[in-house]
């Protein structure tokens, strides 16, 4: 087996299991301890995983904290933004709002605005978007696609148009039920 092909399978365990032992990647590759030492050095220079007694942890960036985390750190500062934000706004404009914990409290603010055409992939925007929609004068319903939803994330895909209605709710709804939010 090719040195790069390899790398490839080691970095392949690591994505799974992001903690391997030697002993593992000797057995998965069916080579010697010495191959793996050789293999895990070169990787290691790399940037890709870190030793660690008795085998190796992946090496990389810390995994995002959940939204509701994030929701709480720099609260005020995010506010600030949202209002920031809100003063650059005008009636008839389109808004694509991703996900995400500043955002949030940007489409909260958005609640004092008509007039706008809003698109999110953010379920906490669509469900604070929707929330604002209780005059369904001031916004026409519009066709909603759900998407599916990402667990920690509360992204959607494919994005969400904001005026969604009822069919927001139901999807909110077997969201929670499938992914037990």
């Amino acid at each position: 087996m090719l040195q790069e092909e390899r790398f490839l399978r080691i970095r392949t365990l690591l994505s799974t299991l992001s903690r391997v032992s030697t002993e593992r990647i000797a057995q998965d590759l069916d080579v010697s301890r010495e191959t793996v030492r050789r293999d895990i050095l070169a990787l290691e220079s790399q940037g890709i995983l870190r030793r660690v007694h008795g085998g190796v942890v992946a090496q990389g960036p810390e995994p995002e904290p959940p939204l509701a985390v994030r929701q709480a750190v720099r609260e005020r500062e995010k506010r600030a933004i949202a209002r920031a934000a809100l003063q650059l706004l005008q009636p008839g404009q389109t808004l694509f709002i991703d996900a995400g914990s500043t955002t949030t409290l940007l489409a909260e603010a958005l609640s004092s605005l008509s007039g706008l055409t809003i698109i999110t992939n953010g379920l906490n925007v669509a469900l604070k978007l929707a929330a604002a929609d209780a005059d369904p004068a001031r916004w026409p319903h519009r066709p909603c696609r759900a998407g599916h939803a990402r667990r920690h994330h509360r992204g959607r895909n494919p994005p969400l148009p904001r005026r969604c209605g009822p069919a927001l709710a139901r999807g909110h709804q077997r969201a929670q039920r499938r992914h037990q939010l």
